[in-house]
């Protein structure tokens, strides 16, 4: 689903090992999946990074084309957002300057810089 999601066509690749690797050395262990389902079908996800502390990372949302425009995608995320609350995070992330996140109250609160070598 978060493959077409994204408007690609086919089977996702397989996670590489590196990728794996990473996820490990992030500590990553638990994430908040949310799906809205229609007809026995993926139509929007939310996954949110979330294992303790403050800070909760919404990372990614999705939504099949054809039903974007619906509020599935708010839905799935504030789903998401309430159930990492409830596990004790005061606060969310996500990077992102799609204009989805603002319409959905989320804010900027800093840019991000580029490092030139």
């Amino acid at each position: 689903m978060i493959h077409r999601g994204f408007d690609n066509d086919g089977m996702p690749q397989i996670l590489s090992e590196e990728t794996e690797e990473a996820e490990k050395q992030l500590q990553i262990n638990e994430y908040i999946k949310i799906f809205a389902i229609k007809d026995g079908d993926y139509v929007a996800h939310c996954w949110v990074w979330y294992h303790s502390g403050e800070t909760a990372y919404i990372e990614p949302v999705a939504t099949v084309s054809e039903y974007r425009r619906k509020g599935l995608g708010r839905a799935v995320v504030y789903e998401a957002l309430k159930r990492a609350e409830n596990q004790g995070a005061k606060r969310a992330i996500v990077i992102s300057g799609q204009e989805f996140y603002y319409n959905i109250v989320m804010k900027k609160s800093s840019e991000v810089g580029t490092f030139v070598k």
